[in-house]
């Protein structure tokens, strides 16, 4: 076998390899969830001080603050209407005649998923690590799809297993939970579009 060969087949060995890895961590992922009430993983992010982004962006905040709000907006089926500003950025904000009803819509849907945060050595690492997770959980919300630093993949392996190990907590309590630099994933029970409808069905019914 010449070498050439040889590193095609090794290669095709450790794709194969991070494949069933990932899968069977996603089956172990459902399992566990199941056993809590179906929690889906939705989104995926990382922040230089990781309570701070979920409680003051995510939790509560608008779209234009959130990529998660904003993902969520659009796939609950709100339209975004983005105008410039005099000084040259960008104003995002749901196209209703009064955005904030959208926006307690898609705080509504957050504030009742959970979460679980990692807490890195530094905010490149959380970073990088993003990318990683986002690549292994496969979630919904996240379109960003680029790649990861190889070298320090037993690193990133080690941080998934301790976020995955970590408990659920709600943006009503986050104790327990450290100030820094980290991941967080957000779950919830439904897809956005899904929470929408069985809402317009409790409504219903209550009327």
């Amino acid at each position: 076998m010449d070498k050439e060969t040889f590193l095609k087949l090794l290669k095709q060995g450790r794709t194969g390899v991070q494949a069933r890895t990932s899968e069977e961590r996603r089956r172990r992922e459902s399992e566990r969830t199941n056993a809590e009430g179906t929690m889906q993983v939705i989104y995926v992010g990382d922040a230089a001080e990781v309570l701070n982004r979920i409680k003051t962006n995510h939790c509560t905040g608008n779209v234009e603050g959130s990529a998660l709000r904003r993902n969520a907006a659009e796939a609950m089926g709100y339209r975004l209407r983005r105008e410039k500003r005099p000084s040259g950025s960008i104003r995002i904000r749901i196209d209703l005649s009064d955005p904030q009803q959208g926006e307690r819509k898609v705080s509504d849907y957050i504030r009742s998923g959970k979460w679980r945060v990692v807490i890195c050595s530094d905010h490149q690492t959380a970073n990088d690590l993003q990318l990683y997770v986002i690549e292994q959980l496969n979630q919904l919300l996240n379109r960003q799809r680029k790649g990861y630093r190889k070298n320090n993949l037993t690193l990133y392996q080690q941080l998934l297993q301790r976020l995955e190990k970590s408990p659920f907590v709600e943006c009503t309590n986050f104790r327990g939970v450290k100030f820094g630099p980290g991941i967080y994933v957000f779950y919830h029970r439904y897809i956005p579009k899904q929470y929408i409808i069985k809402e317009a069905e409790g409504m219903s019914n209550v009327g």
